[in-house]
C-alpha cells in the first residue's frame, strides 16, 4: 500500500501549548478533518489521529457517583473513631482513606464499565 506522510503542525488551543507534530495519512480521506482541526488545504487527516474527547460533564458524574459510596463508606466506617476530633482532623483521616479507595479501586472500575458511555 503506498502511502504519503506528511509532518505538518497545528496549533493546540484547547491546552494552549505550543504547535504539535502531526503525522497525517494523504491517500483517500478528506481535507474538511485537516481544516477543522486548523491544518492546511492540502494535509488530510483519518479519524484514529483524533480520537472523540471523553465529556466533562459524564465523567464528573460518574467521578460523583464513585465518590458518594466511598465517602458515605468512610464515614461510617471512621465515625466511631474520629467522632470527638476536629473536623480538619476528620476530614484529613476520611480522605485519606478515600483517595486511594478512589484512584486505586473505583475509578478503574468504574471508568472500564462506563468506557462506551463515556466516549459517546
Amino acid at each position: 500500500m503506498n502511502r504519503t506522510n506528511v509532518i505538518a503542525s497545528a496549533a493546540l488551543p484547547s491546552l494552549g501549548g505550543p504547535a504539535l507534530a502531526a503525522t497525517a495519512d494523504v491517500q483517500g480521506h478528506r481535507a474538511s478533518d485537516a481544516a477543522a482541526i486548523g491544518l492546511p488545504d492540502d494535509v488530510e487527516t483519518t479519524a484514529a489521529e483524533h480520537p472523540r474527547r471523553t465529556s466533562r460533564l459524564r465523567l464528573a458524574a460518574l467521578t460523583w457517583a464513585g465518590v458518594y459510596p466511598v465517602l458515605t463508606g468512610a464515614a461510617l466506617l471512621l465515625d466511631p473513631w474520629i467522632r470527638d476530633l476536629p473536623i480538619p482532623i476528620r476530614t484529613l483521616a476520611m480522605s485519606a482513606l478515600m483517595v486511594p479507595t478512589m484512584v486505586f479501586a473505583v475509578t478503574p472500575i468504574v471508568t472500564k464499565a462506563f468506557r462506551a458511555w463515556l466516549n459517546a
